[in-house]
């Protein structure tokens, strides 16, 4: 998914929310940054949630690349 508007600011929490409402999409989306990032599925999760951010920059471009969303924009809308 891409982020098409320009003037719609999401966030990493509002991507994951976006998704579509069945579990899989979801589910799908935090193994695939999980395995993307090397990390617990766990982690992606705590950082959907904003309970903490990634400290490695790489993590943070992975997620941008994969979500559409700018770095600086993940937490912060």
């Amino acid at each position: 998914m891409e982020n098409k508007d320009e003037n719609q600011k999401l966030t990493l929490k509002d991507y994951y929310l976006s998704l579509s409402k069945p579990v899989y999409p979801k589910k799908e989306f935090v193994k695939t940054i999980a395995a993307a990032c090397d990390v617990d599925q766990y982690t992606v999760r705590n950082w959907i949630a904003g309970r903490v951010k990634p400290m490695d920059p790489s993590h943070k471009t992975i997620l941008s690349e994969y979500t559409g969303i700018p770095v600086e924009q993940l937490w912060n809308a």
